[in-house]
């Protein structure tokens, strides 16, 4: 099965007529012959007009295709996603008839399902109007408005309608005219939507690792009008220097192809066709038969491996056998697999056409305890449960001799194969690896002879979990209070607090920011910061408990409108604040009550926002790319603690950021002055203005989303 949990069943309707198109070589998605470039759309040849249908139940936005009047593009974000494993943020319909949706400036009066819905919901809306019951339908009401759109805006900017305010009579009011009055329109699956133009159209599918403003990140796709607007896409390598390039390659990790993501349903889903108005629905091997097969790229399987830090496997080099690029074993006979690049001409991607329905694997490690692999959108046979193994269950017994193996046992990956060729479906596969511990620069130093040396470190659980350090969320409010953002890309977390293995879990991030009342003086607010782990999966907890908490990435993002005026991110479970002393500070101490999966396995750093804007500043002055907090125990030995004057153990961190240098190495930084944290339980971290506020009475530490 590709996903950890069958008993969700994707489903969606196909994007158009499949007995209607043809591909080639040079219009499949993937890398193409020059090696610089890599097809993001899955383009094809539609032999006459095609009708449009919709994947899944979604709102749109009609972008007008460059070069071309008479073609317009569709981009259908999903309301509801069809599929679980990983977030659809779009489909994108490129080469539709312009005059299936607009005459001149004025929405179509008939036509399509789409243009007849909008249509009866716009003059539904208007009838009862005494002054206006039948105004015009401008197609800029529903966001078409390209003259006074440019192209460098931001596609979310649409879907996430950024209000701007204005001060009317002492209130701060929307300023409809700051980005247009307009209203994107919600669809229903398998609506016919328009229809694509006979020849060269393209089909895109994008994958959604969080909605809100990055900055700079050379590995994320910039989704603005100019994207949306293109006859096709591709991503093409264009970085001053090899680690630029490189870090643009990434981006394919944020598409895939068509032909992939509807073989993804052959082993327990649905894939809607129509048929001149009969809808109908394929499974298994009719979704290869019948929807398939016009497809070249039918038969490829895509390999996405996630390594560390959420970069793609081997991106640090620290997986590379001997002097070789070579960085894991890949066959289809577990007795003869050979040595491989992780990459397919060049790319962070493995693509076969494998003619098994069993491909199998074994990656590099150094065998350390935090050694762990999960398939988010895999089928691993041989896992150690639903689809996650630990450093127990990989590790290959020593030899003869008594040398321990530099791989892992040989992994069996499981994907439909056709009935009719026996080659593998379409489809795609999403797996985490973490198995070699890897270095940060932490210094620089001369030796006796002058010779420049790197002082090196390694990482630690709490490190390279939370990122967005940078971003800001897509919604906003007048007051900007309270904001809430996710990273839905996984991160792997083994976590061992004084020696104790307390879990190994996938989760998302999560950053609110909020204020909260002085407790001398309920007129000043501070502003705080907190960095949050949400569970998604869960192999075992300190209880040795297991416990799948969602098979699918959870979406709490900014698009639920979690951006409130005075707003405390609150908490549902009980904690205890236990004053201590630290040296000759009065620390207020906060430890989570529960001692349940929910203590063991959250893991929340709390600082103020002056505290995070020093961080900032580190990762704009030293230009990083991916940074991450990183925490520096003061105490060298991880199993001893602190003990205050009241006789109360603690920990107690130096925050400090590590990022990617100019030339990709990974060096850690510290604002000028030490910002300090503390934890009572391997839970809750916490600075002294973080938590100097809080009260037993309120509850407002951290949002709880399980109902334990």
């Amino acid at each position: 099965m590709p996903t950890n949990n069958t008993s969700i069943e994707p489903k969606s309707h196909f994007f158009t007529d499949p007995n209607l198109i043809s591909q080639t070589e040079s219009q499949a998605f993937g890398p193409q012959s020059s090696s610089s470039s890599y097809n993001i759309s899955s383009k094809f040849t539609a032999s006459t007009d095609a009708k449009a249908f919709a994947v899944c139940k979604g709102i749109v936005l009609i972008q007008p295709q460059v070069d071309n009047a008479n073609k317009v593009n569709l981009i259908l974000r999903p309301y509801a996603q069809p599929v679980q494993g990983v977030n659809i943020k779009y489909f994108i319909y490129r080469g539709l008839k312009k005059s299936d949706f607009f005459t001149d400036n004025m929405v179509k009066t008939g036509g399509s399902d789409f243009i007849q819905k909008i249509r009866t919901d716009f003059s539904d809306f208007y009838q009862n109007d005494p002054v206006n019951p039948n105004p015009n339908f401008l197609a800029k009401y529903i966001g078409f408005d390209p003259e006074n759109q440019d192209e460098n805006l931001l596609i979310d900017s649409f879907f996430f309608k950024e209000s701007e305010y204005v001060e009317s009579n002492g209130e701060f009011i929307e300023d409809d005219e700051g980005f247009g009055s307009f209203e994107l329109p919600l669809i229903h699956e398998g609506a016919w939507l328009g229809d694509f133009a006979a020849g060269e159209c393209a089909f895109d599918v994008v994958l959604n690792y969080g909605d809100y403003k990055s900055s700079g990140e050379l590995s994320q796709f910039n989704f603005d009008l100019s994207y949306a607007r293109a006859t096709s896409a591709e991503i093409t390598l264009n970085g001053a220097t090899d680690y630029e390039n490189k870090c643009i390659k990434e981006q394919i990790f944020q598409f895939i192809d068509a032909a992939a993501y509807y073989g993804f349903h052959t082993a327990n889903g649905t894939v809607i066709t129509d048929d001149n108005g009969t809808k109908q629905n394929n499974e298994g091997q009719g979704i290869y038969n019948n929807v398939l097969t016009n497809f070249i790229t039918k038969n490829k399987l895509y390999l996405y491996i996630q390594g560390d830090r959420t970069r793609s496997y081997n991106f640090y080099n620290n997986y590379k056998i001997g002097e070789t690029n070579n960085s894991l074993k890949y066959g289809i006979e577990p007795e003869t697999l050979n040595e491989r690049e992780y990459a397919t001409d060049g790319w962070s991607v493995i693509i076969e056409s494998p003619p098994n329905p069993t491909t199998y694997l074994q990656f590099v490690t150094d065998n350390n305890v935090n050694t762990v692999l999960y398939g988010q959108v895999a089928d691993i046979t041989n896992a150690a449960k639903n689809n996650f193994s630990n450093a127990d269950d990989l590790l290959l017994p020593p030899n003869e001799e008594g040398e321990v193996s530099a791989f892992t046992k040989v992994l069996e990956l499981s994907n439909p194969v056709s009935e009719v060729d026996e080659l593998t479906i379409a489809t795609f596969n999403i797996i985490l690896y973490q198995g070699v511990v890897y270095d940060y620069i932490v210094a620089n130093t001369l030796n006796e002879n002058l010779d420049f040396l790197e002082i090196l470190d390694k990482p630690t659980f709490l490190d390279d979990i939370f990122d967005l350090i940078t971003a800001e969320p897509l919604l906003k409010n007048s007051v900007n209070d309270y904001s809430e953002i996710s990273s839905y890309k996984l991160k792997l977390i083994n976590k061992y607090y004084n020696s104790r293995q307390n879990g190994t879990f996938a989760v998302q991030t999560l950053v609110a920011k909020d204020k909260i009342e002085d407790i001398n003086d309920s007129s000043i607010l501070q502003k705080r910061v907190t960095y949050v782990t949400e569970i998604i999966y869960l192999f075992n907890d300190a209880l040795n408990i297991m416990e799948n908490i969602s098979s699918y990435t959870k979406s709490s993002s900014s698009i639920n409108g979690n951006v409130e005026p005075h707003k405390t991110y609150k908490v549902s479970k009980s904690y205890n604040i236990k004053e201590f002393t630290d040296d000759t500070e009065i620390i207020n101490g906060i430890e989570i009550n529960n001692e349940s999966i929910s203590k063991s396995s959250k893991i929340i750093i709390g600082i103020t926002d002056y505290e995070n804007q020093l961080i900032r500043e580190q990762i704009v002055g030293f230009e990083f790319q991916n940074p991450r907090l990183f925490f520096v125990n003061l105490i060298e030995d991880e199993n001893i603690d602190f003990i205050s004057t009241e006789g109360i153990s603690y920990k107690k961190y130096k925050i400090g950021i590590v990022g990617e240098n100019a030339t990709g190495d990974l060096q850690i930084k510290y604002p000028e002055n030490d910002i300090i944290i503390y934890s009572l339980d391997g839970s809750c971290h916490f600075s002294k203005d973080y938590s100097i506020n809080l009260t037993e009475e309120e509850s407002i530490l951290v949002k709880e989303y399980l109902n334990l």
